[in-house]
């Protein structure tokens, strides 16, 4: 837990530091966001969960190491699992996308070059997808041994919320026209599907590839607008209930052969990391 918490705090203070440069510097029209030195501050600041999940790997049992490095590549699993990542995302993001444009009537929903989606895709996973390097190849797995999944979920989209803070201070970030808190609570809804994923297939490769799936249809036009609204909040909620519903249903049926060994694994990846820090 003690690695965890010096992870979370590590991650988010450097990310703000990076962030928090980009939004001082494009509020006092400095530098563009869209510049060079604007995109380099932006991806350094992503990249600080995926980069730090690697070095504090480094002082890890190898047995650990090689388990964290084969999850990273682990795509070989049922169909199923490749409907729930790429198609899941589709759903929650068009039924956001259609709650909003009924809200706000002047919103129409456009497509933008659909076919470009693959494209797209690969270009989400390098920015942004990536970020579940940290979320998940390092923090749920540290997690997982002690903390129940659905106070799991909670945790990761609280951190991955905050995570984000920075960029709402950015001066031509898409951020800027999001309201904050239904964004948070989105990202706490969206942490739920993503644990659930993890925590059934063992896999970063296919967090990563549920998360680029949700930036990449923002691309095509699918974008997820936050806003302060009722029915907003209620579409959150009842997006998040069966999330968190089935996250209760896994921990309680301990005889589910695969998160139940997969908790054993982590308990004596645990076990292991104790004996050597001491």
């Amino acid at each position: 837990m003690k690695k965890s918490l010096v992870f979370t705090a590590v991650v988010l203070t450097t990310t703000f530091i990076f962030h928090g440069i980009l939004a001082l510097l494009t509020r006092n029209d400095f530098i563009l966001f869209e510049s060079t030195y604007g995109q380099t501050l932006l991806i350094l600041g992503g990249s600080m969960p995926t980069v730090f999940a690697f070095v504090f790997l480094i002082k890890e049992p190898k047995k650990i190491r090689v388990r964290f490095y084969a999850s990273l590549f682990d795509y070989y699993h049922p169909k199923k699992y490749w409907i729930y990542t790429l198609g899941l995302p589709v759903l929650i993001v068009s039924l956001i996308g259609g709650v909003f444009a009924y809200v706000d009537s002047l919103t129409t929903i456009t497509l933008q070059q659909p076919y470009l989606y693959p494209l797209y895709l690969f270009s989400a996973i390098l920015f942004g997808g990536l970020e579940e390097v940290g979320w998940r190849g390092y923090l749920q797995r540290h997690l997982m041994p002690t903390v129940k999944l659905p106070v799991i979920a909670l945790i990761i989209g609280v951190v991955w919320g905050l995570w984000h803070t920075m960029l709402f201070f950015v001066e031509g970030a898409a951020h800027q026209e999001y309201a904050f808190l239904p964004f948070f609570l989105g990202a706490i809804m969206f942490s739920a599907y993503i644990t659930i994923l993890y925590a059934k297939t063992h896999s970063v490769f296919f967090a990563v590839l549920f998360h680029a799936s949700i930036n990449a249809l923002a691309m095509t036009g699918l974008s997820i607008y936050f806003i302060h609204h009722w029915v907003i909040y209620l579409t959150l909620f009842i997006l998040a209930l069966p999330a968190f519903i089935w996250l209760l249903y896994l921990d309680y049926e301990s005889h589910i052969d695969d998160v139940t060994k997969f908790k054993k694994d982590s308990a004596y990846d645990a076990i292991i990391i104790d004996k050597k820090e001491k």
